[in-house]
């Protein structure tokens, strides 16, 4: 097995987003924010330790909040670059000696730790790959609004985007050049779910108020019923069961384009 100690969760975060400013700050569960709460997760996934946590933010003073609460749940932490977030990964990685990194986008509450564990017994057991993850109907889950999932890529892979593209739309958005480029990468794609092949209208990534108001009162429910935050199918039969969720979710998709 690989050296997990240079492997890396990063997550990606920060205060100033267009369409909901400072939705890492809201209060999402038991008074605590989204950020609070996945780093809860991770730290629990990753209880022994074999995995290094880093926080990806900016050198914004508005991030210094998210700063804060990393380091008070033991995270490293890393700024950078508001806007180049590239750079700021890969600064990241370079800074605390890290080869593979996990991405994890902060705007998503319902990560799922299954999944979390498929792609890293990948990344533990294939040493090649420059990019892993999952796809739904052939479209990266990145591009999709589930939000269920992280990616895997390497800095390397990394650097070599950095030097190949000044775009700042490649730039902004850290994999797309790599899985848009499959000649250049050598790119693993895992299945999800055979069911949410046919699934447009489930949205748990978090960039209005309404998918905030939603996914809180979603989150706040599953909770009570299962006493935690359950796995993705169960969350989609409850959604199902449950079907205003459903339409303010499809209401969001229609609004927000990925």
């Amino acid at each position: 097995m690989s050296n997990v100690k240079s492997t890396a969760f990063i997550i990606q975060a920060r205060m100033g987003s267009s369409r909901l400013p400072n939705k890492m700050m809201l209060p999402f569960y038991d008074n605590k924010g989204i950020l609070e709460l996945l780093i809860e997760k991770i730290n629990q996934f990753n209880n022994s330790n074999r995995y290094k946590i880093i926080l990806a933010t900016s050198t914004n003073h508005r991030d210094n909040q998210l700063a804060e609460i990393a380091q008070n749940n033991g995270l490293l932490v890393y700024k950078g670059s508001e806007e180049d977030v590239l750079a700021r990964f890969v600064g990241a990685a370079e800074t605390f000696g890290v080869d593979k990194i996990i991405r994890v986008c902060a705007d998503n509450p319902f990560l799922d730790v299954n999944e979390l564990e498929r792609i890293l017994t990948l990344v533990n057991e294939h040493e090649d790959y420059d990019y892993i993850s999952f796809q739904i109907n052939g479209i990266p889950s990145i591009k999709t609004h589930f939000g269920f999932w992280v990616e895997f890529t390497r800095i390397e892979a990394l650097k070599k985007v950095a030097s190949l593209t000044n775009d700042k739309f490649y730039h902004e958005h850290v994999t797309n050049f790599i899985y848009e480029n499959p000649n250049l990468f050598k790119i693993k794609w895992i299945n999800t779910m055979e069911s949410l092949n046919q699934r447009k209208d489930i949205r748990m990534t978090m960039d209005t108020m309404e998918d905030y108001n939603n996914l809180k009162e979603l989150y706040k429910q599953l909770y009570f019923e299962y006493k935690r935050i359950p796995s993705l199918e169960k969350i989609i039969s409850y959604v199902d069961q449950n079907t205003i969720f459903k339409q303010k979710m499809i209401t969001e998709i229609n609004n927000n384009s990925k």
